[in-house]
Formats: C-alpha cells, sequence, structure tokens
C-alpha cells in the first residue's frame, strides 16, 4: 500500500489481517474504538534519523552539526507530532534495546528551552569562526553566504511525521540564519538520490534495526560509503 490511509482502509474493510508499519498518533485512539480492531503499542527497535552528506561543506564541519543539533528541540516532536508515542533519540541504539543502550550520551540541546538552544547553538558556531551579515544569514568562516540547502523527507502522504518533522527543522534553523527548505520527495526517489548517486545536501529516513547491534559498523565504516553502501553520509573515522 502506497499509504497509510489506504492500508488502514484496506484492515477495516478485512482485506488484510495486520498492518507491520507503526501507524500514525493520529490514527491510534480512532481505531482503538473499533470491535474487530485491536491496537497494540510497544517500544520500536528502529529510529528516524536525520544524516549529512559529509562531502560537501560545511555539512561535514562537525561544529556545524552540533550547532544543528542544539537546534532540533526532539522532545517537541516527540510530544507535538508523535503524541506521545516515542523518545528522543541521541544514540542509534533504541532505548528499548536495554542490554546495548547507553543512557549516559551526551544529550545535545535535550532539555532546553528555545532560548538557550538559540545560545548554545550560536555559542558552537562563532567559537568554529562563523559569523553572521547584517540580515543575520549565517556566513561561512571563509566570509561566504551559506547557500540554502534541501532536507529529503518522504510526502506527507507517505510518513507525515518525517514529512512535518522536516519543515519545523528547517524553521528552527533559520532562527540562527540557516537557510534550510524541507523538500517532500517520494521515498524512491530518496534512495537513488541518497544511496545511488549519493546526490544530496541532507535527508530524514528511518532504520528498524536486529538486536545485536553490529549495524553500527554498517553504517560507519567507509567500506560502505560507495553507491549502494550502507554509509550514503561518507563518514569516515580512522579511529573508528
Amino acid at each position: 500500500y502506497g499509504t497509510t490511509d489506504t492500508a488502514i482502509l484496506a484492515l477495516r474493510k478485512g482485506e488484510i489481517d495486520f498492518i507491520y508499519w507503526p501507524i500514525e498518533p493520529g490514527f491510534v485512539a480512532e481505531l482503538s474504538k473499533e470491535e474487530k480492531i485491536t491496537v497494540t503499542t510497544s517500544p520500536d527497535n528502529g529510529f528516524f534519523y536525520l544524516a549529512f552528506n559529509l562531502r560537501k561543506r560545511p555539512y561535514n564541519d562537525l561544529s556545524f552539526r552540533k550547532a544543528f543539533a542544539y537546534m532540533v528541540d526532539k522532545e517537541f516532536i516527540v510530544q507535538r507530532i508523535l503524541q506521545g508515542y516515542g523518545e528522543p533519540a541521541y544514540t542509534i541504539v533504541p532505548p528499548g534495546n536495554k542490554f546495548w543502550y547507553n543512557p549516559d550520551i551526551p544529550k545535545l540541546g535535550g532539555g532546553l528551552p528555545k532560548d538557550e538552544r538559540i545560545k548554545k547553538a550560536k555559542e558552537v558556531l562563532k567559537k568554529a569562526g562563523y559569523i553572521w551579515d547584517r540580515k543575520g544569514s549565517l556566513l561561512l568562516p571563509s566570509g561566504k553566504p551559506l547557500r540554502s540547502f534541501n532536507i529529503l523527507t518522504p510526502p506527507a502522504d507517505y510518513d507525515p511525521i518525517r514529512a512535518m518533522s522536516g519543515v519545523l527543522i528547517a524553521e528552527w534553523l533559520k532562527e540562527i540564519g540557516i537557510p534550510a527548505l524541507a523538500k517532500p520527495t517520494s521515498f524512491g526517489t530518496i534512495t537513488q538520490k541518497v544511496f545511488t548517486q549519493q546526490d544530496f545536501d541532507l535527508f530524514i529516513l528511518g532504520w528498524q534495526l536486529g538486536i545485536d547491534p553490529d549495524y553500527v559498523r554498517v553504517f560507519f565504516h567507509s567500506r560502505q560509503a560507495v553507491p549502494d553502501g550502507q554509509n550514503p553520509m561518507n563518514y569516515r573515522n580512522k579511529a573508528y
């Protein structure tokens, strides 16, 4: 089924018995009232994530990415978009995987109010040599303007959670002069541009995971930074 709506319609008609993919929070209360349908909730061993193309500047600058992270209000996304059906993630090992999850990792921006997020993000950028022009637009350490970039997301009829998250993130970034634009794009086009062509700025997708976090090696090893590999971001770390 191309959308959650059509899958739920098929479920109601009795054409299918089960929907494997999580449904949007807005459907939970509605479907829970129907006698012939049972809605179950459980921790998800997976995550949604935003990734950068590290082949490009300034996305390959750790300071830029840290400032970016401060501006993403994950608690807001969980409470407003997911309506509480989720947890803010600060690692790619989900909290539900209790054996491997580390609760003591740094949580950039976690629990901070908006003003404090902006303050922290600007401090990181200033320390790295970024400046702002008179209009408040961010300039690179070289003094050149930061070009507008796209955040690829699935369209709202495919996944409203990721689509709306992209819109919110783009708006939050404008608070510190970063010109981002959420660009809803078909899932097939995203995977083609990201994994095969590796022609993108940023994207939002998700993974369903196994219990053994060996996937960390697959996601971040430089051998996977090839067309149709699992490291389209081109993350490379000699120590890792």
